[in-house]
């Protein structure tokens, strides 16, 4: 990698740090699924911290020191506002990127799951009568392009198929 690339990315989890700090795990079109330091983003100044909320699409320059990855600025590019406002398609969101954190290897460039993840976002952002049904739609593409499955399967099974792949149980994030 070099010193400083540009690169448009999903935010899938943040970790507040106790400093001014914060990790972030993002799934970039370039790297795969990545964890980058976010220096001072806390403070008061910083203009990267609202570009940083889970489910928002960005441009990242992102830096490398030591081995370790730093966030250097960022664009926002949508923060997917209508999937925000419901908390059922945000609870879709939560579940999807809860699997690609634990499916994903770190720094593996994954392009064609990455135009999956990106296309299921911009389908949940549109008003539509069945999100769950986008889920299931959406995670057997990606668990067939991942090579775990071979034919479609409901949404209960790919939740027992996940379980099985991650050994542990999934938190119940999607809404009866």
């Amino acid at each position: 990698m070099p010193k400083k690339l540009k690169t448009e990315a999903i935010v899938l989890k943040k970790k507040n740090l106790p400093t001014k700090d914060i990790l972030i795990t993002v799934f970039s079109e370039d790297f795969g699924k990545i964890a980058v330091f976010a220096k001072g983003v806390k403070s008061i100044t910083s203009r990267r911290l609202p570009h940083l909320q889970t489910a928002n699409l960005i441009s990242a320059i992102i830096s490398k020191s030591n081995d370790r990855l730093y966030l250097a600025e960022t664009t926002l590019i949508s923060a997917f506002s209508a999937i925000k406002k419901d908390p059922r398609k945000v609870d879709l969101i939560y579940f999807m990127f809860y699997i690609l954190d634990r499916l994903l290897p770190e720094n593996h460039k994954e392009p064609q799951i990455y135009d999956i993840v990106k296309k299921f976002i911009v389908s949940l952002s549109k008003p539509i009568i069945n999100p769950k049904m986008q889920l299931q739609k959406y995670l057997n593409l990606i668990l067939y392009k991942l090579g775990y499955i071979d034919a479609e399967k409901s949404l209960s099974e790919l939740k027992q198929t996940i379980e099985s792949l991650t050994n542990e149980k999934i938190p119940h994030f999607i809404y009866n």
